[in-house]
């Protein structure tokens, strides 16, 4: 497993060590890629990863957050992982782990307000937004 764009340069030794080893643990994929590592709160590092799928092709980045603090590794699920959780509390850890990366890792990279802070619109507020787009 390396770290294909050398982020890890950005964190202590020791930490992107750790990293690494919860990847490996979790993943069970020795030819990871894994790249843009960036420490978030605290402990948290944001981090994306590509591993091999049974037929030995690589099935493209996907982000994820480790808590060195607790010893914690969450891959972001991809739609059919959340799609066809089952039982009910498979899907609501998965959308755990989905939410903690955005809340922890998408909004660090961005000059974009913070998902809580973004207005939102409901289906049933489209002509208002039909509305203030014609305003802008």
């Amino acid at each position: 497993m390396s770290v294909e764009d050398g982020s890890d340069a950005g964190l202590r030794t020791e930490d992107a060590r750790m990293v690494l080893d919860l990847i490996g643990r979790h993943l069970n994929s020795p030819d990871a890629k894994v790249s843009a590592l960036r420490r978030s709160e605290g402990r948290t590092i944001c981090g994306s990863v590509d591993v091999k799928n049974r037929d030995g092709l690589y099935t493209g980045p996907r982000g994820f957050v480790v808590d060195l603090a607790n010893d914690t590794f969450d891959r972001v699920p991809d739609g059919p992982e959340l799609l066809s959780a089952r039982p009910r509390a498979t899907y609501e850890r998965l959308e755990r782990q989905r939410q903690l990366y955005f809340r922890l890792c998408l909004d660090q990279q961005s000059e974009s307000p913070p998902c809580s802070q973004r207005k939102t619109w409901p289906v049933d507020d489209w002509p208002v937004l039909r509305g203030h787009l014609e305003e802008g």
